[in-house]
C-alpha cells in the first residue's frame, strides 16, 4: 500500500526580519526568497525570556520562528528575537 503524504509538519526558521504586518511575518530565507508566517492570537513573541509585543519588532532583527506547516501555510506558534538591531 502507498503511503499517504503528511500535510502538516513542525519546524523552526531563523533569519533576519524583512517585514511584519498585523497578520504576517516575513523572513528572508537562505535561498534569497521570503518566507511568510501567519500570525494568530496565540502566537507568542519573546526576547530574552520576556514577553514582547509585535509592535516592538524592528526591520532586520534576527528572529527564530517556531511554526507548523499545513499545506503551503506556515503558522507561527512562537517568535523569539535573538538580537536587537
Amino acid at each position: 500500500m502507498g503511503r499517504v503524504p503528511q500535510t502538516t509538519a513542525k519546524g523552526t526558521h531563523t533569519n533576519r526580519l524583512c517585514f511584519v504586518s498585523r497578520l504576517v511575518l516575513g523572513l528572508t530565507a537562505v535561498v534569497s526568497r521570503e518566507l511568510t508566517f501567519k500570525l494568530t492570537d496565540s502566537t507568542k513573541l519573546q526576547q530574552g525570556g520576556a514577553a514582547k509585543k509585535f509592535a516592538d519588532l524592528k526591520f532586520d532583527a534576527k528572529v527564530s520562528v517556531d511554526y507548523v506547516k499545513d499545506g503551503v501555510t506556515r503558522t507561527a506558534s512562537q517568535v523569539t528575537v535573538l538580537c536587537d538591531k
